[in-house]
């Protein structure tokens, strides 16, 4: 199996290697659709820095991290209640 780039530039030599107009319609769709899909990510990526930078941005991003505390909280509380109540069901014993 010959690789993506010398699919598209014809490297390798040898008959038939990239001399054939379906493989190499083939690769360069599969070419375009990969150059495609980068752009779009891309202007999401933008969108996202952009959107950051509002103030409804920086607040989601505040509760982002206000959350995440409060949830290491709750994990931390359930921990010393369980060893609470552990604890409590040996010495009834």
């Amino acid at each position: 199996m010959q690789g993506f780039w010398s699919k598209l530039f014809g490297g390798g030599g040898g008959s038939g290697s990239g001399t054939n107009i379906d493989d190499t319609a083939a690769v360069e769709e599969e070419f375009a659709t990969e150059l495609f899909l980068e752009l779009h990510e891309l202007h999401h990526e933008k969108e996202q820095a952009e959107f950051s930078r509002t103030w409804r941005g920086r607040l989601l991003h505040l509760a982002g991290h206000v959350l995440s505390v409060y949830c290491v909280y709750k994990l931390f509380m359930v921990c010393v209640a369980r060893a609470a109540y552990t604890n409590a069901q040996s010495a009834s014993r």
